[in-house]
């Protein structure tokens, strides 16, 4: 069984360099390895993401999550929102 898994976080940075990219997310600062770098491109500091990690721990997809917050409060109190 392939088991791969999502982290959600904030993009501290992005270094294509290294190809690895550093996410604040509620366990702290974690950072992983790109398949990838293309997959960066959009990405920029301070976004919110959600990464899939593979089975050996590289980030194999990016999503942005403007809509989604990291703060587990805020699925209990409503906000209308209106965009």
């Amino acid at each position: 069984i392939v088991s791969h898994r999502f982290v959600m976080g904030e993009v501290v940075s992005v270094g294509l360099r290294q190809g690895v990219i550093t996410l604040k997310t509620l366990d702290g600062e974690q950072t992983f390895p790109l398949e990838k770098r293309e997959m960066t491109a959009s990405v920029r500091d301070g976004a919110t993401v959600k990464v899939e990690v593979n089975e050996a721990g590289s980030v194999i997809d990016v999503q942005p999550t403007e809509h989604l917050h990291l703060d587990p409060e805020e699925k209990r109190t409503p906000i209308n929102r209106s965009h």
